[in-house]
């Protein structure tokens, strides 16, 4: 065997080397975007959860959050405050939904999921009074968007309606 044949099986070798590598290294990228993927939907979803969390586990938040959706003009001024804080908390979840989706690091069912339950507030009048004021603190493409499914809205069916009858306090 002379040297440009050992040079040859050389190149091959490096070649399927190098092509053993590069697999090696797309699944590797694949797996990882998987992660990222799985990483950010779950903490979508754990930001989601605490949100409710935080309305479910006091009733004078939960109450103020009720009455709000329905009129935010009517809140006492420490309602009004944590009326707002909530507004601004969801929106801001949202809009990260709205950007993750233009990356593909959301899910189709958690953007099904998040559409449909944001129609619905965005629906309430107390939102869109809400939404009227603080337009400007999100960005114009998102707000855009906010302002389109206020406009197209159909009519707010308050929480107590939708699940259920008042109980007897």
């Amino acid at each position: 065997m002379n040297w440009e044949a050992i040079g040859a099986i050389g190149e091959i070798v490096g070649a399927i080397a190098v092509v053993g590598s590069l697999i090696y290294l797309a699944t590797q990228i694949h797996v990882s975007n998987l992660a990222a993927k799985q990483a950010t939907m779950q903490e979508v979803m754990n930001e989601l959860t605490t949100f409710l969390g935080r309305i479910n586990s006091n009733r004078e938040t939960a109450l103020t959050w009720s009455n709000g959706l329905e009129n935010m003009e009517e809140l006492e001024k420490g309602e009004l405050v944590q009326f707002t804080a909530l507004c601004l908390e969801v929106t801001i979840i949202w809009e990260r939904v709205f950007y993750l989706c233009k990356s593909t690091y959301v899910e189709p069912h958690l953007i099904h999921v998040t559409e449909k339950n944001r129609k619905i507030l965005v629906s309430a009048p107390g939102y869109k009074s809400w939404f009227k004021l603080r337009k400007d603190t999100f960005s114009s493409e998102f707000g855009a968007l906010i302002e389109q499914e206020i406009n197209s809205a159909e009519e707010f069916i308050p929480f107590i309606e939708r699940f259920g009858q008042r109980s007897q306090e």
